[in-house]
């Protein structure tokens, strides 16, 4: 994979402040939020358009090939900084060992480059290192002095802190960002916030954020008001983009999006309020499609769901396998076993004598079924007569209770700060966050790591 087209999205704003001819920039967060990932993600943006420097005062060059693999793609050098020991590569490409640097020659380093390189780009990982050997007056009257510098040679400086509660550089830099971990339902999660970005309108201030491989992806919010491109049912998690290969350590959501559901399973996927069912069922399509590629068949109620849709259902799986939908969907709510008898009367219509293809019901459930569905008869009919089952149903309605009952994978939906999340229940896992991919045409599946 080509580094500089590896998978690394930045939130739209800081990329518009990044095309700043001229600009200083604190990334704030404390240990392990990802700063130097950030750091790193927009080193590659530049990379390719100036002189770039990046000074390392607290990893040995071969420490930070050897935690962001990635980078081995852009710099041609780095077999020599993995062979060599940590101690005896100072410098590697643009970047530079200064963990030995004294604060007067350390400052030397940086003001040389400013006067010798056309408009360079300077990271320092990280300022607190320098700290270290200078009071805080002095740190800061030298900042001061290469800001001077910087505003001269037109150069672009960019200083990693781990003290965030330190405010003494918000005033003297024309951009500030933070990083955080913040737990959510006993998962963690990472956020940016974009405190201050000097001639840019910030329209999303915060936002999520994984370092998956060890590279920064900043999550795109999810705009449920847009349809859904179901066109392309390829889908790319952690990094794989091709779901067909057999991968015996795929995840939860690898497997569903294979098609790849347990002998007469149930899932549910439960939508929380904010999320609308058009958006579940683009995100179920992956599930379908990957069922319907060894030529099973789909039965689809049409209870809640648009015509639309059906038939992007059945755009997109012909040649796979078949698509069935029950006629005449009810039009009032149903009574406790009125669901029963309808289901087994359309697979009484689906399977015909002799068949033997599998069989996989997807169901939107909402507030025309009655809380008082005959749940016994109701589990007894889908693991006697379907191969697998996947119900849609929403967490205010009363039969989302229900269904999680017996339900053997149960995952949530829902939307964070204008992220779509997956929040695996059962069996329980960390986030995953559902983006719309433009390139093909379709959604793909990050993991929150």
């Amino acid at each position: 994979m080509d580094a500089f087209s590896s998978p690394q999205n930045i939130p739209e704003e800081l990329t518009q402040f990044l095309q700043r001819e001229a600009f200083s920039l604190v990334i704030k967060g404390k240990a392990g939020t990802g700063k130097t990932s950030l750091a790193l993600a927009i080193l590659t943006r530049l990379i390719q358009k100036q002189n770039c420097l990046y000074i390392s005062s607290r990893l040995a060059i071969p420490e930070l090939f050897q935690y962001h693999r990635w980078l081995d793609e852009f710099v041609p050098d780095f077999k020599q900084a993995r062979s060599s020991e940590p101690e005896e590569v100072v410098q590697v490409g643009p970047f530079v060992d200064a963990r030995l640097d004294e604060p007067t020659a350390f400052f030397e380093r940086i003001t040389n480059e400013l006067m010798d390189m056309s408009s360079p780009l300077i990271i320092i990982d990280t300022w607190d290192a320098v700290g270290d050997f200078m009071d805080k007056e002095a740190l800061f009257t030298n900042a001061k002095i290469l800001q001077i510098w910087r505003q001269r040679a037109k150069a672009k400086l960019v200083f990693v802190l781990e003290n965030v509660e330190d405010k003494t550089f918000d005033t003297l830099v024309d951009g500030v960002i933070e990083l955080e971990e913040k737990y959510i339902d006993s998962r963690k999660t990472r956020r940016i916030h974009l405190s201050k970005l000097r001639g840019v309108k910030i329209n999303r201030p915060l936002s999520f954020f994984t370092l998956d491989k060890g590279l920064f992806h900043g999550f795109r919010s999810f705009d449920q008001t847009e349809p859904l491109a179901l066109a392309n049912v390829t889908r790319r998690i952690g990094g794989a983009t091709d779901l067909s290969t057999n991968d015996e350590s795929a995840s939860l959501i690898e497997d569903l999006l294979r098609g790849l559901l347990p002998e007469h399973s149930v899932v549910n996927l439960e939508l929380e309020p904010s999320v609308s069912t058009k958006t579940a069922l683009g995100f179920s399509i992956g599930i379908v499609s990957g069922y319907a590629r060894r030529s099973n068949i789909i039965l689809l109620p049409p209870a809640e769901i648009a015509d639309v849709y059906v038939k992007q259902f059945s755009g997109i799986l012909h040649n796979r396998g078949q698509v069935k939908v029950l006629k005449n969907p009810p039009s009032k709510v149903l009574q406790p076993n009125q669901l029963v008898a309808s289901l087994e009367k359309a697979i009484s219509q689906v399977r015909g004598k002799g068949q033997k293809s599998r069989l996989l019901g997807v169901f939107s459930l909402g507030s025309n079924f009655n809380q008082s569905v005959d749940l016994e008869s109701l589990e007894r009919t889908i693991t006697s007569s379907f191969d697998a089952s996947v119900f849609i149903t929403h967490s205010n309605d009363n039969v989302a209770e229900k269904i999680a009952e017996i339900a053997d994978i149960r995952l949530k939906m829902r939307d964070l700060e204008g992220t779509l999340f997956i929040q695996p229940e059962k069996p329980w896992a960390s986030f995953y966050a559902v983006e719309s991919d433009e390139t093909r045409s379709g959604i793909s599946v990050e993991p929150m790591v």
